[in-house]
């Protein structure tokens, strides 16, 4: 089986959907030819390809192309209309087609990017049949990507959702890899490596503090504080942009907090995450109830905690209990309640036994089900009933 995965997105990036597809590309690369295909915009160009293997650690089991695209998106976003946007997609998708003119052996074509769906279901050169992973539901979506030859989504909710289009249908969550999150080092050391105190009960967030500007749940952490005792404690954000830091230190002022509770650190290589996970006590994921934390995603940062044996504490959302259950491999608490968060934060603050339950629960659900093998192995079968 040859497979070209189609990406119109920034790799390396520092955004987790860049981690996902290179993650994919290599699992899926075990069970068949792939060929992963990116613009070569701003950025990228004069850059190696081995640049991916390493920010990735992944092996060099697949091929990348890189292809020539309208490259506006190196200017100022706010300077250009959607319009323009649509032609450097459009342009990419283009010389997406023309590659497959003079490369027609490939059996599928695999996408997150609607757009791309669009053009390829509706202009491929080839016998390849277009597969489309869904990443989030509008009508718009749904018209754009009606004439691929099948969906796999990353919930079970964005199934249902796409069922109107009639097209076969399979749920694949994200995943991790369990070796690489796996602790290599005592946490003391760890601790000391990375500028940490030895002494204190960490409790931390791990990934962008923000996307698009919407809050991803650092106001209820920041706010659950002053519910709880300040001796020994230290929340820990890791992710950036630092440039929204302002917006919770005042926060932390009007909520008449500590700063130094709170610890805010920059984005990481792929390759840290993992020390910094070894380094804390507690993980947190106290997403909003909005549309898209409720029905569409699927955190890569819930799967690396997992992997990573900490235990969890996330908002009680649909998306959350396709993966985690309260009180077996995690503790979910009302979203939007600070209140209810400080309560699950005091509950495994003060016993351990209970953090070592839960976290050895993930691991184990982890390693049973969401590993980017397994999440290979799942397309792989879809793809062959669809031959």
């Amino acid at each position: 089986m040859k497979l070209l995965y189609v990406s119109d997105s920034r790799i390396p990036g520092e955004k987790a959907h860049a981690t996902q597809i290179v993650k994919t590309c290599e699992a899926l690369s075990h069970h068949c030819d792939v060929t992963l295909v990116l613009p070569n915009r701003e950025g990228n160009r004069g850059r190696s390809d081995d640049d991916i293997w390493g920010a990735y650690n992944v092996r060099k089991r697949f091929k990348v192309i890189r292809l020539p695209v309208l490259d506006i998106r190196a200017l100022d976003r706010a300077s250009i209309p959607h319009a323009w946007f649509l032609a450097s997609t459009g342009t990419f998708a283009l010389s997406v087609l023309n590659y497959l003119r003079k490369n027609k052996d490939f059996d599928f074509i695999y996408t997150r990017h609607p757009e791309s769906a669009a053009v390829l279901s509706l202009m491929n050169p080839s016998k390849a049949k277009v597969i489309y992973e869904a990443h989030k539901f509008s009508r718009f979506t749904l018209r754009k990507v009606k004439n691929v030859d099948a969906i796999t989504t990353i919930t079970r909710y964005l199934a249902e959702l796409f069922k109107e289009s009639k097209r076969p249908i399979a749920v694949v969550p994200d995943a991790t890899d369990v070796l690489e999150f796996s602790p290599k080092m005592e946490k003391s050391a760890v601790r000391k490596e990375l500028g940490l105190p030895p002494d204190k009960t960490i409790l931390a967030y791990i990934g962008r503090f923000q996307t698009l500007g919407k809050e991803k749940g650092i106001v209820d952490i920041i706010k659950s504080a002053k519910y709880l005792g300040k001796d020994k404690l230290l929340f820990l954000f890791v992710g950036g942009p630092l440039d929204v830091v302002s917006e919770y230190e005042n926060l932390i002022e009007k909520e008449g907090l500590d700063r130094n509770l709170f610890e805010f650190r920059d984005h990481i290589p792929y390759t840290k995450v993992a020390d910094y996970l070894n380094a804390v006590d507690i993980c947190l994921m106290p997403f909003p109830e909005t549309e898209h934390y409720s029905k569409y995603m699927s955190p890569l940062k819930m799967f690396e905690y997992m992997a990573s044996k900490r235990p969890i504490i996330a908002t009680d959302l649909p998306t959350i209990r396709e993966i985690l259950e309260d009180g077996k491999t995690a503790i979910l608490v009302r979203p939007g309640d600070p209140k209810d968060l400080a309560e699950a934060e005091k509950i495994l603050i003060s016993d351990k036994g209970l953090r070592a339950r839960l976290s050895e629960a993930a691991f184990k659900e982890l390693e049973s089900k969401y590993t980017w093998e397994k999440r290979a192995e799942s397309i792989i079968d879809f793809l062959n009933k669809l031959q």
